[in-house]
């Protein structure tokens, strides 16, 4: 039983909830200080909950869930999504999922969507968490 918001439902005016899994550190500051620049810019109160599952794993679509999350953020592995992310996406209607990783030194931007579950690869070169971040809310506000 999936609870929260109803599927796509994000009530204009709402702040936008990002929920990022098992970010390296370095990445975790990053994206909390564009979150604030991002606030402040915006007159928003955005806001993101960071979350360490570790080497247990845990259930990420009922933490999307319970924290009524409409953007998930979770790091790649060699290029490839956790494996709970296709049935999650698949469920959850409206929830926006971006996957981080790095390429020839290169930061690695992928939305996985609902409606092919596909990946869309963007090949952004250098990103910066404040390009993440303007993606990830512009896409779910």
């Amino acid at each position: 039983m999936v609870v929260g918001r109803a599927a796509g439902e994000h009530p204009p005016g709402m702040p936008t909830r990002l929920l990022a899994i098992d970010l390296p550190p370095l990445l975790r500051d990053l994206l909390r200080g564009a979150l604030v620049r991002h606030n402040v810019a915006q007159g928003r109160t955005d806001e993101a909950i960071f979350v360490d599952l570790g080497d247990g794993g845990g259930d990420v679509e009922a933490l999307a869930a319970v924290t009524h999350a409409d953007v998930v953020i979770t790091p790649l592995q060699a290029g490839a999504w956790p494996a709970s992310c296709a049935p999650m996406i698949e469920r959850r209607d409206g929830l926006r999922l971006y996957g981080i990783g790095t390429q020839d030194g290169d930061a690695q931007l992928t939305q996985m969507r609902a409606v092919e579950l596909r990946e869309e690869e963007l090949r952004l070169g250098r990103l910066t968490m404040d390009e993440l971040l303007d993606r990830a809310v512009g896409d779910a506000a």
